[in-house]
């Protein structure tokens, strides 16, 4: 195969090509002429398209240097353009190796274009190892002729075209594509850029783990351990954690060894990310992280979360900061008290509605008095008295041909407290409110089967009110 570049144009290109290679044959030497020569000296059109003929001619690492070198003494100067488009189509083309692509999606729309450079199998059968090397040389030899024309911005920028494919593409990856030559060409690709001055590793890792993208997070690990630079691996924990990105999670936590917790948990628990929070608590959350947590997920209403991390937080904990976790739940929950009300039918604690504490919110306080207080039990006893004298009028004075009174004992039970049953059912939780309880509690006393004092648990008394209902109203199934 170690053929000269003369010898493979003239095979490969025919007469354009020796044309072409007689007007550049002298050019060996001008490399590091003047630039302003390079300026008067532009290619053609025809004469760009057999450079390109000649590029994919060359089969060795000299035929490829002699070509960029004979370009660059004839003419080409615009360096940062180069660099720019050659870290952007390399990464885009690597990110098409993957086969698993979406063809609704409008990135894999985006992506059929680079497509056309991957032509099926032969090609990816082409794509080795040997010939990434040769890429990777190439390029290195590319950046070594540029020398002093590129800055530490150039190759900044040439990092982050580098990296926005990866990042686009993340959804679409097939997961052999970590272990293909693609990888290899790739992680080479971004070395070289950071040796020569690319300093926006940190911003790209915050930034693939936002979007998922997990390949391209363990290639940053990776060069970032090599070249012992410094990136936030928590900070991009967290960032994984609040968009859900299972996979880029465990990559941070298992290989870039992510140790702070807190943030991460608290981000999946406002945002309801249930099997993030699930593999935190798996993996060993302290007490003090799942009460934060908890406060957290019951602060923007996630009672999924909620409702998964209250038994694995320790009750003797709960115990101490019951209040102010409802209290601080109260302050940041934009207006809705549905964590709230979660807590106090979790029997997550038993006096809070009789709390005279003033640091605690006007809207928690009303809400607390209206649901949870004495007087609102008071009140629902009050309304299933009224609603029971209403059903007795009903029975004794209604004109309807059908009578209430001839009915079965069960139905007539039916009529008066199935509402009551189904909206205790709906509640959930170990408590009732107390509005609902007081109401609950004068319709057992009504129906006079046990004494109040065995039956004040919520179950205890819907047991009772189930008793008296028929069978088929209860369970339906």
């Amino acid at each position: 195969m170690a053929k000269n570049s003369g010898e493979c144009c003239s095979c490969s290109c025919g007469c354009g090509a020796k044309k072409l290679k007689c007007k550049l044959a002298n050019s060996d030497s001008e490399v590091g002429r003047n630039d302003n020569l390079g300026l008067e000296k532009k290619l053609s059109r025809e004469n760009r398209l057999e450079l390109g003929r000649l590029f994919q001619g060359a089969q060795d690492l000299h035929g490829i240097t002699r070509l960029i070198r004979k370009i660059i003494g004839n003419g080409a100067y615009d360096f940062t353009r180069a660099i720019l488009r050659t870290s952007l189509l390399a990464s885009c083309v690597s990110a098409c190796q993957s086969q698993k692509m979406i063809h609704a999606d409008t990135v894999t729309v985006m992506a059929q274009s680079f497509h056309f450079l991957c032509q099926g199998n032969e090609y990816r059968a082409s794509y080795t190892v040997p010939k990434i090397q040769i890429q990777l040389s190439t390029f290195k030899t590319f950046l070594d002729l540029a020398g002093k024309h590129l800055t530490g911005k150039d190759f900044t920028e040439a990092f982050d075209a580098a990296c926005f494919p990866l990042t686009l593409f993340a959804s679409s990856f097939d997961p052999r594509w970590a272990s293909s030559p693609s990888t290899i060409g790739t992680q080479g690709l971004l070395v070289l850029l950071i040796d020569s001055g690319a300093d926006s590793v940190n911003q790209w890792l915050l930034q693939a783990s936002r979007f998922g993208s997990t390949e391209l997070v363990r290639n940053l690990l990776q060069i970032a351990l090599r070249n012992s630079l410094d990136i936030d691996v928590d900070l991009a924990s967290g960032f994984a954690s609040h968009y859900g990105k299972m996979d880029t999670m465990e990559c941070l936590v298992e290989e870039g060894n992510a140790m702070a917790f807190l943030g991460p948990l608290m981000r999946a628990a406002e945002r309801g990310c249930t099997p993030v929070v699930q593999r935190f608590v798996r993996k060993g959350c302290r007490d003090m992280e799942l009460c934060l947590s908890l406060t957290a997920a019951t602060s923007c209403n996630q009672v999924e979360v909620a409702a998964y991390l209250l038994p694995h937080a320790p009750k003797h904990v709960l115990a101490a900061l019951s209040i102010e976790i409802l209290k601080v739940t109260a302050e940041r929950s934009g207006g809705s008290l549905d964590g709230v009300s979660f807590l106090l039918r979790s029997d997550f604690l038993d006096n809070i509605a009789r709390s005279n504490d003033k640091s605690v919110a006007p809207e928690m306080r009303a809400f607390l008095q209206e649901h949870w207080s004495e007087a609102a039990f008071l009140l629902g006893l009050r309304q299933v008295q009224e609603h029971h004298v209403n059903l007795v009028r009903i029975i004794k004075w209604g004109e309807s041909p059908i009578c209430l009174r001839d009915l079965p004992g069960a139905l007539r039970v039916a009529i008066a407290y199935l509402p009551l049953y189904r909206k205790c059912l709906k509640a959930g939780g170990s408590l009732l409110s107390q509005r609902l309880r007081g109401q609950l509690v004068d319709a057992v006393r009504r129906l006079g089967c046990m004494e109040l004092k065995k039956a004040s648990h919520r179950r205890q008394l819907l047991v009772v009110l189930e008793h008296h209902l028929p069978s088929f109203l209860v369970n339906p199934s």
